[in-house]
């Protein structure tokens, strides 16, 4: 075994940063390796987005934000769009837009999706200590 492999305390091989592909961002993660995930996403790095919507007159609006997951960015936006005069209703139905910059990549879920997995079950209370934060950050705006 070299120096930089890992092993788990079940003997299976971690991966470790050199073995993840030049292109993995945190989102996707090989069946079965749930806690690897959770420690990895845990440790993500902020990422600076930009995160867009076009509304019901075909009007893009879009906002930059910080944000470390794909979930915080879009609810950081909805707050945002949701206290500027200029842009109309964010609804339920409404499909946000999220593009993930350096490397870019690009994510589109609706308001209705981000609700749901706000609602559902943690896996840890980190977890569920982010989730209920971004709840009351979406709630409040």
């Amino acid at each position: 075994m070299r120096s930089d492999d890992r092993v788990s305390r079940s003997g299976h091989d971690l991966p470790t940063r050199k073995s993840l592909p030049e292109t993995f961002d945190g989102y996707i993660f090989p069946i079965g390796a749930a806690n690897i995930k959770r420690s990895i996403i845990g440790r993500m790095a902020v990422r600076s987005c930009v995160v867009s919507f076009p509304d019901v007159s075909g009007i893009r609006h879009s906002v930059d934000v910080e944000a470390e997951s794909l979930y915080e960015a879009a609810i950081l936006a909805i707050k945002r769009f949701r206290k500027d005069p200029w842009v109309e209703r964010v609804g339920d139905g409404t499909v946000i837009e999220v593009e993930i910059r350096e490397p870019s990549t690009t994510h589109a879920l609706s308001v209705r999706q981000i609700e749901r997995w706000l609602s559902s079950a943690t896996r840890s209370p980190a977890d569920a200590s982010k989730k209920a934060k971004l709840k009351m950050m979406l709630v409040q705006s």
